[in-house]
């Protein structure tokens, strides 16, 4: 996927396709309608970095330097990302 270079503290969209299961016994169909109805997720944070692996949000940020500066971390897989959007720069 061909993105913009997105810059630490930009505001962006993610939207992935998310992993899901089914917590117990299950028929045939049950594969088949999860195959039909995945999850499409979407997070909304500040672009904190990325690597080969995960792309990372962060929920907030704040410019303390007698404290950490990252609020709630995400870890989104690179592989199952659909778009990103960056919001605000």
């Amino acid at each position: 996927m061909k993105q913009k270079k997105i810059k630490a503290g930009n505001i962006v969209k993610i939207t992935w396709l998310d992993a899901f299961g089914r917590g117990s016994w299950n028929r045939m169909v049950d594969i088949e309608e999860g195959l039909k109805h995945h999850i499409i997720a979407e997070i909304v944070g500040y672009y904190a970095r990325e690597d080969k692996n995960f792309i990372v949000l962060s929920m907030g940020i704040q410019t303390d330097p007698m404290s950490a500066p990252f609020l709630h971390l995400e870890f989104i897989p690179r592989g199952s990302v659909m778009e990103i959007k960056v919001l605000e720069k």
